[in-house]
């Protein structure tokens, strides 16, 4: 990755599991947003 950025859209029950998952994979995750919802763009 040129700009050293990715984003993630995951599903989790917390913030805890989530920082959990990309320690695990060696990421740091500098923020995290919550999302109400999502859209289905196939629909």
């Amino acid at each position: 990755m040129e700009s050293g950025m990715m984003f993630c859209l995951l599903e989790a029950p917390d913030r805890d599991v989530i920082e959990k998952h990309h320690s695990k994979l060696g990421l740091q995750c500098n923020w995290i947003t919550q999302v109400k919802m999502t859209t289905d763009f196939d629909a």
